[in-house]
């Protein structure tokens, strides 16, 4: 476990992060067992002790919501349903990161601005490649880089 709690302004920013082991089941091979997996958490709050609190509280969540993301490995598959709510969330946030760059551009071009319309929809193209590579890029591809599975005995003994 590692913390790191720094002071901006008027509030301290923490950051948390540690190992969990939770329940893991495949919904398509039926899979039960435990996994090992790394989840840092960040908050910010106006006390340090709140800050630490809140980024174990977010590690947590974290971890808690990266298991049905994982690979399975009998099987190979993901949880279709996590797959799902995923690229739901992913997209959402693509869109609501890019969305008022996107409006004061047609704004400008409306407006026959053409060189600040350009530069709203290149912030809002930035904003959410900056999105994507911050929040969604680790989520998917480098979830199954931090679990380590323990599994059943397989022969039952």
């Amino acid at each position: 476990m590692s913390e790191v709690p720094i002071f901006v302004g008027r509030s301290h920013q923490a950051q948390h992060r540690e190992a969990f082991t939770l329940d893991y089941a495949c919904r398509a091979c039926g899979l039960a067992a435990e996994v090992a997996l790394l989840a840092t958490g960040f908050a910010n709050a106006p006390s340090r002790d709140d800050a630490l609190e809140g980024a174990a509280i977010s590690s947590a969540r974290n971890a808690r919501g990266a298991v049905p993301l994982l690979r399975c490995p009998r099987c190979g598959r993901r949880d279709d349903r996590a797959v799902l709510r995923f690229a739901l969330v992913s997209a959402l946030q693509l869109a609501l990161g890019a969305a008022p760059f996107s409006a004061l551009a047609v704004l400008a071009f409306h407006e026959r601005l053409g060189e600040v319309g350009w530069i709203f929809l290149a912030t809002g193209l930035i904003a959410s490649l900056a999105i994507y590579l911050r929040v969604v890029h680790p989520r998917w591809f480098r979830v199954d880089r931090r679990a380590r599975f323990y599994l059943p005995d397989e022969e039952g003994g």
